[in-house]
């Protein structure tokens, strides 16, 4: 073997450096420092120097006062383990993103013949690690809205979770930085709009879709790779 057998993978590893650097597993945005090494590795042996500046001025930017450097990121920002999250974290998103809407729930009064929307998310049918709190405790949001299903039906109340991936939000942009470059490695090499969701929501409350509930509706233009 030698080294133009492997140009298409250091093509690769180009193509998934982000602007500041980091080197990428895939779309997704997950960078593992380690393999993230040994990607400059590669680069250096096909003398791509400026990657590589690139790859080590963004691994020297991260390595904190102690000399540490966090083993995994997201969309450059430090992912955090399950085993490091801490009591009070957990209990400070039950509240969050849990409680709260359990708490509406039993509260707030829906009209007969009417609806409930759920905006949760893509990952709580493809989970990643990165996200433990929120996968958690959204997946435990759907889990309600679900067994709740049959008691708002008699009353002819549809239940209805749409689960969004990347939608074009001021959260998204903050979150992976460069928003060009991360909507071209997406399926429609765009972000979904607020505006397609709302359509959505809109189709089905004017034509009065009734018999759809208790369902998860995925809307991430092809992003996720589950089936069901």
């Amino acid at each position: 073997m030698n080294k133009k057998d492997l140009e298409s993978a250091k093509n690769w590893i180009i193509s998934n450096q982000s602007s500041d650097g980091a080197i990428y597993w895939d779309e997704k945005g997950k960078c593992d420092a380690w393999d993230h090494c040994e990607c400059l590795i590669a680069l250096a042996i096909f003398e791509e120097w400026e990657a590589f500046d690139k790859g080590i001025d963004w691994a020297l930017s991260n390595i904190n006062s102690e000399g540490l450097i966090y083993s995994e990121f997201n969309f450059n920002k430090p992912s955090k383990d399950f085993f490091d999250i801490q009591e009070d974290e957990w209990y400070k998103y039950y509240n969050q993103l849990f409680y709260s809407f359990v708490y509406i729930l039993q509260n707030l009064k829906v009209n007969n013949d009417g609806y409930i929307f759920l905006i949760s998310s893509h990952l709580i049918k493809e989970p990643t690690q990165s996200m433990s709190l929120s996968v958690s405790y959204r997946l435990a949001l759907s889990s309600i809205l679900k067994l709740l299903t049959k008691h708002f039906a008699s009353k002819n109340i549809s239940c209805i979770n749409i689960a969004p991936g990347p939608i074009k939000t001021k959260r998204l942009e903050s979150l992976v930085g460069n928003l060009s470059e991360f909507e071209s490695k997406l399926p429609f090499r765009r972000a979904g709009s607020v505006e397609e969701i709302s359509k959505f929501v809109r189709s089905i409350i004017e034509n009065n879709i009734k018999y759809l509930s208790g369902v998860t509706i995925n809307f991430d233009g092809g992003e996720s790779n589950y089936i069901l």
